[in-house]
């Protein structure tokens, strides 16, 4: 095994423009699929970093619009009790502001329940964390613990953070001490969910608004658990819904027909990769397809000049098997290097992924992409695979030489004299790879850009958005920064609402509405005010949009989207409809075009407008339309703020705009990487293709060079072998067509705003196709219009 070993090193090294080209093709294709599993494995496929991570289930409140609905702090309670969890945890997200001398910066937090972190069996990096012996201690001093991200950030790592304080405002202003910080490997439930900064339901008391934890109606926590001994994930369920449908029961106003499933949590991560993994997977494995074809092309290439060494050893007795482990070693080694290559390629592109991320308006997200144990098992076994893909066919058709012409120094393997070698299918196959490649890239570039141009259900206006929430919130306040904010140079309008479209925290507000003669339902819902629809640019399709008569107290008005027309009413009119909006009557007045609510490209469900002057609440958006850039006035409208209330602090100031960029990520992300490689894969093909037809020129010599004697000139010759390079690549486009419209329908929930079909992305696909395709043909096209006649019939002596 050694000899073979030195051997294959010592062929490979003598031609090293050949070992170079094949192990760039290997590692190119290795790299991109280690940088995009990476990607997906960050993102979807990672269990949470805790021991035992497998009995780990997630807990969801099911609704017929909501499958995986968040539930209140009394519902978790509840749920503790379940006999086949070991353990149930609770978790939520919200904001609060960092106080440093002048500087106030929004940071993200999570309250989590006391028995979080024993429950899960984090260990701190420093300090101590939360347990439940710290509930009971109602005298001690607030206490915080630190994201690790956070604490490299704000305090450059600072070993000596444990016990000094942070000032920390939301709806009262807390010193609070730093009790711990989490290690780096704990980043909450999902990529990105590094939460700056980690409560217990303690110090929400003194630093929140501890109403929350005692409503059944405030859904906003995540709720984890772990299997018991003996107990299953379908037990589990059966024990969850029975303990929904007791809360059912015992409160009707707010969980009537509202459920509860447990899912393993791999099962959720491998539900939430859905589509978009899968395709982003399926595509860079074609880009490795073809990196292996091309390097088969090159072996093949390479088999016939090494015919006669092959057709000697035979001669001599070696075995066709010896032969075929002889060359299947040297294809190790290209394997090997192509390996190393593809790591290196892989590790570097994975080092620039968060670039490629967009991060939340006003909000770091710590993304935490690595090239980890995972990501280099995951790539060996794709390698070991392409060696033996792209290796044992050449390695067989070498070891099997016709020997006479061989030993001639004729043809080794009779490919010449065939009308199609295996060479040119391999060639079909890779144009054919490269065409769904292409035509992806396209439609879903396509998808993108209309994300950024295309209609949503609203303007694209320059838009500031100002949320704050205060505890000294009252309706003449708010109309008094209403005030303030339309008095500014350059605001054209001001409106109000709980919360913008598309907001960070995730806008599941929701009321029970009532229909006569139908069940009750949970249905979405913002309150806003009467310009809101108009500044936001949402035509009212039918009726009217909320007047000054609609926001006087008691009025009963209700705006609703098309969906919710078209389901409740489909053969009616909606206008002066009565429904029961929170037990109240309230009437129809207008049908709003459909508008996203959480996400561009999410499917449309119903949806209500309230007016926001009689359903105050504390919580608002002000949304200020501008006549320049929007977040030029964010200043501005910071210090009116303060002129009004000193109180008065903003969570968050942002653009709508932006909120769509981050909003529209996902297809941002899928658009760069696919298009990145169709990139590659056409340039893998474009290398292919120049190497069979400069192949296919030398093994025509003879016949081209006696084609010229005869009176063929330069452009007939060239015709010759362009008219072979188109053959190839119209047989390759032919085949990849279905090939493309099958891949791209496959994916079409990746998409907004375009079909899976869409003719403009395959058109611009076949152009650029066509074009490197006859490009690459070109060069050694020109070349064989160089052979000399002469030298040619001189070879035939």
């Amino acid at each position: 095994m050694f000899r073979d070993f030195r051997f294959a090193f010592r062929v490979l090294a003598a031609r090293p423009v050949f070992a170079l080209v094949a192990a760039l093709s290997l590692g190119l294709g290795i790299g991109a699929n280690s940088a995009i599993f990476g990607l997906v494995d960050a993102l979807w496929f990672r269990p949470l970093a805790v021991p035992h991570s497998s009995d780990i289930v997630r807990i969801y409140s099911v609704t017929d619009q909501d499958r995986e609905a968040s539930f209140s702090y009394p519902e978790y309670l509840d749920l503790k009790n379940a006999r086949t969890l070991r353990e149930v945890v609770a978790i939520g997200g919200r904001g609060a502001m960092v106080v440093e001398g002048q500087s106030r910066e929004l940071h993200t937090l999570n309250l989590v329940s006391s028995n979080f972190f024993t429950a899960l069996d984090v260990k701190p990096a420093l300090g101590r964390l939360f347990t439940p012996r710290d509930e009971a201690n109602a005298d001690a001093p607030p206490a915080v613990v630190l994201g690790n991200s956070f604490w490299e950030r704000n305090y450059g790592a600072d070993p000596n953070i444990v016990g000094k304080q942070i000032r920390i405002q939301r709806a009262s202003d807390v010193l609070v001490t730093v009790l711990g910080v989490l290690p780096k490997s704990f980043r909450g439930l999902a990529t990105g969910d590094d939460r700056d900064l980690w409560f217990s339901k303690q110090e929400w008391a003194r630093l929140g608004n501890v109403r929350e934890l005692e409503q059944h109606g405030r859904r906003w926590f995540h709720v984890l658990g772990r299997l018991a001994p003996g107990a299953s994930e379908k037990s589990s369920n059966a024990e969850i819904a029975g303990i929904a449908s007791r809360m059912a029961d015992a409160w009707p106003e707010t969980n009537r027909g509202r459920r509860a499933v447990v899912i393993a949590d791999l099962r959720f991560r491998l539900q939430q990769a859905g589509t978009n993994g899968v395709a982003l997977l399926a595509i860079v494995l074609l880009v490795v397809l073809i990196s292996s074809v091309n390097v088969a092309n090159l072996l093949l290439s390479r088999a016939g000049a090494r015919g006669k060494e092959m057709a000697v050893r035979l001669a001599l007795g070696a075995s066709r098997a010896r032969l075929v482990r002889q060359l299947m070693t040297e294809n190790f080694l290209l394997g090997i290097v192509g390996l190393a290559a593809g790591l290196a390629i892989g590790s570097a592109v994975i080092a620039i992924l968060p670039a490629l991320v967009a991060q939340p308006p006003g909000i770091y997200r710590a993304l935490d992409f690595q090239f980890d144990l995972r990501v280099l098992v995951f790539s060996l076994v794709i390698s070991i695979a392409t060696i033996v893909f792209f290796g044992l066919a050449p390695a067989w058709m070498s070891a099997r030489p016709d020997l006479v012409p061989a030993l001639k120094g004729e043809a080794a393997f009779g490919l010449s004299g065939r009308r199609w070698p295996i060479r040119n299918w391999l060639v079909v196959a890779e144009v054919a790879l490269s065409m769904t490649l292409l035509a992806s890239a396209g439609v879903l570039v396509r998808s993108f850009a209309n994300t950024r141009t295309g209609d949503l259900g609203f303007a694209r206006k320059q838009l500031l958005l100002v949320t704050l929430s205060s505890d000294h919130a009252k309706p003449v306040l708010y109309r008094d920064v209403i005030a303030h904010y339309a008095a500014l140079p350059g605001v054209r309008s001001v409106a109000a609402a709980v919360r913008a479209p598309l907001s960070l925290s995730g806008n599941g507000m929701f009321q029970r509405v009532a229909f006569p003669d139908r069940q009750e339902y949970e249905i979405k819902y913002n309150s806003v005010s009467r310009n809101f629809l108009t500044t936001m640019g949402t035509p009212i399709v039918r009726g009217r949009n909320f007047e000054e008569r609609d926001e006087i107290a008691g009025a009963n008005s209700v705006v609703v989207n098309e969906r919710m027309a078209q389901r409740f009413w489909p053969s009616e009119d909606p206008i002066g409809k009565e429904v029961m909006v929170g037990g109240k009557p309230h009437r129809v007045i207008g049908v709003a075009r459909n508008a996203p609510i959480n996400a561009v490209g999410e499917t449309t469900e119903p949806y209500l407008y309230l007016a926001y002057w009689p359903n105050f609440e504390s919580e608002v958006t002000f949304l200020i339309e501008t006549q320049g850039n929007a977040i030029a006035l964010a200043q501005a409208v910071r210090r009116e703020l303060k002129s009004v209330d000193a109180r008065l602090d903003p969570l968050m100031i942002t653009t709508e705009n932006d909120l769509i960029a981050f909003s529209a990520q996902r297809y941002q992300v899928t658009a760069e990487l696919v298009a990145s490689l169709g990139a590659l894969g056409l340039l893998l093909t474009a290398v292919g293709l120049y190497g069979v037809v400069s192949y296919g020129v030398s093994q025509r010599t003879r016949e081209l060079g006696i084609r010229m004697a005869l009176g063929a000139n330069r452009s007939d010759t060239l015709w010759l072998v362009l008219r072979e390079v188109a053959t190839l690549g119209l047989i390759g486009i032919a085949i990849g067509l279905p090939l493309a419209f099958t891949a791209t329908r496959m994916f079409s929930t990746l998409l907004f705003g375009v079909s899976p079909w869409d003719a403009p992305a395959f058109t611009a696909a076949l152009i650029v196709l066509a074009g490197v395709l006859m490009a690459a043909g070109w060069l050694p096209a020109r070349r064989a219009t160089g052979i000399q006649p002469s030298s040619a019939l001189r070879e035939m002596r």
